[in-house]
């Protein structure tokens, strides 16, 4: 999923030190494109709002995130 979302690459290294805390890569995959999302999201900081700030529901089932 990372290799979809080119911008991610800087991001992926400044949040790799949290690597550790997640049991699955999956798992830290939808982290660090949550947390971009977050980023990029405009107005309220939803989970929601950082999916489509992301276009992660054109990848994945927007229930994947939850």
């Amino acid at each position: 999923m990372l290799e979809s979302l080119p911008l991610l690459g800087s991001f992926v290294a400044t949040l790799a030190p949290l690597r550790a805390c997640f049991p699955r890569r999956r798992t830290f995959e939808n982290f660090v494109a949550i947390a971009f999302g977050w980023v990029m999201a405009q107005g309220a900081g939803t989970l929601s709002s950082a999916l489509v700030a992301a276009d992660l529901t054109t990848i994945k089932h927007w229930t994947t995130f939850y």
